[in-house]
């Protein structure tokens, strides 16, 4: 990798397989000599220790020492409290940055949870979706009504029968898999009337009685809909951010201060879950992402806003006061003269800069 290894950026993430094999993962991110953002991982080990801080931090190092890289600008890694402490504990690592995809689905999960008729209505829709998967008769009906409505809304277009819409199924949420919950609710949604009417079938009922899976009520499908219109465009940011051949990191402030002008309460039109929903998620959004604090209270001068600073389509940053901006400029400021001044970043190269600033420690 030569030179480029100098201002490199690294990824890690563990995982635990169903046969309780655990592993952890590192990659790193640069830009090569033709300017491609590039990702290669570095690192894939099963690993046999217990996870504390000093375990992975001894391991992150290592790969850092295989590699010949001597220091790491940023570390980006999940929120668990293990791996904050290990990343900054480390004298190796620059800046630690908090996965901004899953500290999303932190504050959304949490969000879910905490509503009761919000967390019972995906309960409810929950146990169809399962029942419509795993009862193959009731999923053949299901079929067929989608079919016949795709003929009928198809009848005068003079489209052939090979270019029809195909059926879709329902799908699960899955706990390790982001947005899952949402994804869910808007296909249920998207199927409601199709649903309703294949549990009219004589032998759709039958089987659902026998399941025990339960018939949602209009309460269910409506506050269904209500986190599908809240929370979809979160949903749909955090595929975004998610993104490998693309810089996303500038864009994470302005979208999150987008997302919680959206949040906004809209006193003529929202209903009450989405009243309950908008308050919870403005501010466990705010909490998580660092944003609690004023200008007076030593403003958070987040690498991320410096991104934004420095990409020509939002340098303007609009999202801030004009004090903030002052802030932000200045840390920018700051950052341009440390790397002025140490060319090759060392295990050494420590800043009152580097330390103060990073995304929501």
């Amino acid at each position: 990798m030569g030179q480029l290894n100098i201002y490199s950026c690294l990824t890690t993430d563990g995982w635990t397989l169903n046969s309780n094999k655990s592993f952890i993962a590192i990659s790193i991110h640069l830009i090569d000599k033709n300017w491609n953002l590039v990702s290669y991982i570095i690192n894939l080990v099963h690993s046999q220790e217990r996870h504390t801080s000093v375990n992975l931090q001894k391991s992150l190092e290592a790969a850092m020492d295989t590699w010949q890289i001597p220091e790491a600008f940023a570390v980006v890694s999940d929120n668990a409290a293990n791996t904050v402490l290990a990343l900054t504990s480390s004298k190796r690592v620059q800046h630690m940055v908090r996965c901004v995809g899953h500290t999303s689905q932190l504050a959304i999960n949490d969000n879910i949870n905490a509503i009761q008729a919000v967390r019972g209505a995906l309960a409810a829709i929950r146990r169809v979706a399962q029942f419509f998967r795993s009862s193959n008769p009731s999923w053949n009906v299901l079929k067929q009504i989608q079919k016949d409505e795709i003929k009928r809304n198809y009848k005068n277009r003079g489209t052939t029968v090979s270019r029809l819409p195909k059926p879709i199924r329902p799908i699960m949420d899955c706990e390790t898999r982001w947005s899952s919950k949402i994804h869910m609710a808007e296909r249920m949604v998207r199927l409601q009337q199709n649903i309703i009417a294949a549990m009219q079938d004589p032998q759709v009922k039958k089987d659902m009685a026998r399941s025990k899976c339960g018939i949602p009520n209009a309460d269910h499908w409506g506050v269904a809909q209500t986190v599908v219109e809240v929370l979809k465009p979160f949903a749909d940011q955090v595929t975004r951010w998610s993104g490998q051949r693309y810089v996303s990191y500038s864009a994470i402030y302005p979208a999150i201060f987008g997302l919680l002008d959206f949040l906004k309460p809209d006193d003529e039109n929202d209903t009450w879950a989405a009243v309950q929903l908008k308050e919870k998620l403005q501010s466990e959004i705010k909490q998580r992402f660092g944003l609690v604090s004023s200008i007076s209270n030593d403003f958070p001068c987040y690498l991320g806003m410096v991104a934004a600073l420095l990409d020509p389509r939002l340098k303007s940053l609009p999202f801030l006061t004009t004090e903030e901006k002052a802030s932000v400029i200045t840390y920018a400021e700051e950052l341009q003269a440390i790397l002025q001044q140490q060319p090759v970043m060392g295990p050494a190269a420590t800043t009152s800069a580097s330390s103060k600033c990073f995304s929501h420690k």
